[in-house]
């Protein structure tokens, strides 16, 4: 497996950024429909949603997964050359799929694609299906507005930023900010030493 949103050359294992060709294939859809937003809602194929790509040289077949994807059709250099006196080799004529695959189902297809006669390989962590649902929360603090005045009296009755942030289940960085503007209205400096 290779790492997260990089090319990895099936053959010999060379792993390429998406800075270089073939580029991201989440750009692909940006342009085949001549955008430079991400906000696309024409289309049929989003590119945050967009989880695994390969490439063939042509001609070849490619694999088909039951997901909506993208093919694009291109021109690219197999053998990269490492020196500048080297002449450039020639370019191959490629294709290049994209699909949308859900998140439990990409390493399964990205095994499958590393085992084929694909050229390259890519992977990526696809967004939430729904950008308008809300994530999932269960298990994480809630965020509670802090009543300032009310925790004012209490570091004026003398209770500690500590020990209140643990009573009452409120971040202890969230308090002693708080008690930095209460220290700073009252003017004090070391109130408990």
């Amino acid at each position: 497996m290779s790492k997260e949103n990089t090319w990895i050359n099936t053959r010999t294992r060379v792993i390429t950024g998406v800075n270089k060709p073939p580029g991201s294939p989440r750009a692909w859809v940006l342009r085949a429909l001549d955008s430079a937003s991400h906000e696309i809602t024409q289309s049929l194929i989003r590119p945050k949603l967009i989880s695994v790509a390969a490439i063939w040289t042509r001609p070849n077949s490619t694999i088909d997964f039951p997901y909506t994807s993208l093919i694009r059709f291109f021109d690219m250099q197999i053998d990269q050359r490492n020196n500048k006196w080297v002449p450039r080799p020639p370019t191959t004529p490629c294709i290049g799929r994209a699909w949308q695959i859900p998140i439990d189902h990409v390493l399964p297809a990205v095994r499958e694609l590393m085992s084929s006669s694909a050229l390259m390989v890519w992977w990526c962590t696809p967004e939430r299906d729904d950008p308008t649902a809300k994530p999932d929360l269960t298990g994480l603090k809630v965020r509670l507005k802090l009543d300032h005045e009310e925790l004012f009296t209490c570091f004026d009755r003398g209770q500690r930023p500590h020990n209140l942030a643990h009573e009452r289940g409120l971040s202890p960085n969230a308090v002693r900010y708080v008690f930095q503007k209460w220290k700073a209205a009252r003017g004090i400096e070391r109130p408990w030493r």
